[in-house]
């Protein structure tokens, strides 16, 4: 590791962080002890090293778009949980994309003929308001790594080369990984694919409610 990121330090200083307001819908800053990880956090050696932020407690409902689906752009995120909530996504957008929104999810899926049939990536295609694009990318990209109690937010450079280096060490050695859990940083970028997945027709949307 370099001498920029040392995941041996034992110390337990306060740490700034973000929770969810229920009553105005707004991200309030507070500041909270490094020893409260919740129980379930999976990353532990980034604790003193990188922010961690916990999911809110309470539903998180997202403000309505302001432009239509026409006028908006096509984004593509990945490392996200295979089975990402809208609402979890809305959050992550919200909090770290400078209170920017995504519309319209469309999961993308691969083939897995182990299991006979297509699986989620963690990975999708949303639509946003083309002017908070930039603040989607600057605010989330390659700074987040998602936990299962919230997330490893690099608020600073400093943080940002410290998780990147966590997260090569992740991406060499298959034994570090949690199974089915990301192990590198958040991507958002302007949508470079073209394909748009058709609208189910009212006989399949039947079948598929019956499965």
């Amino acid at each position: 590791m370099g001498d920029h990121c040392n995941l041996d330090n034992t110390t337990s200083p306060s740490r700034a962080a973000y929770r969810y307001d229920p009553y105005n819908c707004a991200v309030a800053y507070h500041v909270v002890p490094q020893s409260s990880l919740p129980q379930g956090t999976l990353h532990l050696r980034l604790e003193n090293v990188v922010t961690f932020i916990s999911y809110p407690t309470e539903k998180f409902v997202a403000p309505p778009p302001v432009v239509t689906k026409k006028e908006m752009a096509r984004v593509f995120i990945g490392q996200l949980p295979y089975q990402v909530t809208d609402m979890q996504l809305d959050w992550l957008c919200y909090t770290f994309g400078h209170g920017g929104g995504v519309y319209f999810p469309e999961r993308i899926m691969k083939r897995d003929d182990q299991r006979g049939g297509k699986v989620p990536t963690g990975c999708i295609h949303a639509y946003c308001d083309p002017e908070i694009l930039a603040d989607l990318e600057n605010g989330m990209h390659k700074r987040i790594l998602i936990d299962d109690t919230g997330v490893w937010f690099a608020q600073t450079e400093q943080e940002a080369a410290a998780l990147n280096e966590y997260c090569g060490m992740l991406k060499v050695d298959r034994r570090l990984r949690f199974p089915h859990r990301p192990y590198d940083t958040v991507v958002v970028q302007f949508a470079t694919s073209s394909y748009v997945p058709p609208v189910p027709s009212r006989r399949q949307h039947r079948e598929g409610r019956q499965h």
